[in-house]
């Protein structure tokens, strides 16, 4: 509750009501700032009861160059009365006030025709606005380059770059040509902006230079070189004028350029690469064996680093555009690559993956003579005509050997059958799939 008090000077009542304000507009050092209310009476002894001068001013912050609007109480029939800094604001007799300037201003609210009169003070503090200058590190640049704006710094500083929307830090790099500018916004709320500053982005020329193909074979003469518009200069290892010596460039991928300088001095340039080899060379295995089911990886040596790679038929290749795909065909294929180096120049190779039908080997045979079983019969092992087969006793020793196995073993030894047993064997397989397997059988009765 304010407090109150009363004193009499002569027939006068003073009534004096003071108390502290909830919060002061404008700069933040001035929060708790104590506003001052002042009634004053004149009559025999009674007090005329107006409402608060309460004095407000619009949303912080309060910056160089904004206008603001301090309002009062306006219940009507009231009159009214404006200082800034003690000085009296001539011709201000509304409840409200637009002011561009600091300063400590007073309202005081009065009943019309006189009598008692309430005041309020508000104290309005104007910041500086944030720097905003703007630079470029050129005012025109080449097509493909590019030119940096820079705003000035200071710490707590935000920028939105205009018009092209961005918020960032205080440099920008441009590669448009058009006008620019930044809005500059400091810690306390202020903003600038700066001037617009236009920056021309030039046009290189079309420059063309024709291809040349690659070089394969050794021993090629010098060749011409063909730019356009002509008045350029050709650049790059071989080149002497406007002539290109495969000799001189030496084995490899070399780049040819081709530049013009244009009037409005942005050049432009044209490149092409020139491929210089002895010649491609592909060495593949004739075969490669492969047991059905199963796949194997083509692998061609070139003497020259391969750049593409063609193999067809594609069937059964993982990839036939890589240079050594994994092959699973079906049947027996021969597949061809096409291959061109890194300089361009092209050969080709071939090879067949083989299929081959993978063995069969039984654990157990009856050599009785009733038709039925009575051979070991390992199937498909006819197609490794120079196979080596063994069988052996519990002992070790040897009771069939054969090498290729066009007769299949049928349970003797020296003209006699075995005993009823297991054996162990082992069959080595030489071409065209090399393998070792190894087991064991039973004879039985």
């Amino acid at each position: 509750m304010a407090k109150r008090r009363a004193s009499a000077v002569g027939h006068d009542v003073v009534l004096a009501d003071s108390r502290a304000a909830g919060g002061v507009h404008g700069d933040p050092k001035l929060q708790n700032h104590l506003r001052q209310r002042h009634r004053i009476g004149r009559g025999t002894g009674s007090a005329q009861r107006l409402a608060p001068a309460d004095l407000t001013a619009q949303k912080a912050p309060f910056c160089d160059g904004d206008t603001i609007t301090l309002k009062t109480t306006d219940p009507g029939g009231l009159q009214y009365s404006w200082r800034r800094d003690g000085q009296l604001l001539n011709n201000e007799q509304r409840s409200s006030l637009r002011t561009s300037r600091s300063g400590t201003y007073i309202v005081s609210v009065s009943a019309t025709g006189g009598g008692c009169a309430n005041a309020d003070t508000l104290q309005i503090k104007l910041s500086p606005r944030p720097d905003a200058r703007l630079q470029a590190s050129a005012t025109s640049f080449c097509e493909g380059d590019s030119v940096l704006l820079s705003a000035s710094t200071e710490a707590g500083y935000r920028y939105q770059w205009l018009p092209v929307g961005i918020a960032g830090g205080s440099r920008l790099t441009v590669r448009e040509g058009g006008t620019y500018r930044v809005q500059v916004t400091d810690a306390t709320g202020c903003s600038a902006l700066s001037g617009w500053i236009t920056v021309q982005r030039k046009a290189r020329p079309t420059v063309q230079l024709d291809s040349i193909p690659p070089f394969c074979q050794p021993g090629g003469g010098p060749v011409t070189l063909r730019g356009t518009p002509t008045d350029g200069t050709y650049a790059g290892a071989g080149v002497a004028g406007n002539q290109f010596n495969p000799g001189a460039a030496g084995l490899g991928r070399h780049r040819v350029s081709y530049t013009i300088q244009s009037g409005n001095g942005c050049p432009a340039e044209a490149v092409r690469w020139i491929g210089v080899s002895d010649g491609l060379q592909l060495k593949l295995p004739p075969r490669y064996p492969l047991a059905r089911g199963g796949r194997v990886q083509l692998e061609p040596t070139p003497n020259y680093p391969i750049a593409r790679a063609s193999w067809s038929p594609p069937t059964g290749l993982d990839n036939p555009t890589t240079e050594t795909p994994w092959a699973a065909p079906d049947q027996t294929t021969t597949y061809r690559l096409q291959a061109i180096d890194v300089a361009g120049c092209p050969a080709s190779g071939e090879t067949t993956v083989e299929v081959v039908e993978r063995i069969y080997i039984p654990d157990a045979f009856s050599p009785n003579g009733d038709g039925v079983n009575d051979v070991w019969d390992v199937r498909n092992v006819a197609a490794f005509t120079d196979c080596e087969v063994a069988v052996y006793n519990r002992w070790g020793e040897v009771v069939f050997r054969s090498t290729g196995y066009a007769t299949s073993w049928n349970g003797t030894y020296q003209q006699q059958v075995v005993e009823p047993g297991v054996y162990t064997y082992q069959i080595r397989l030489i071409s065209p799939l090399p393998a070792v397997y190894k087991g064991s059988i039973t004879v039985l009765k």
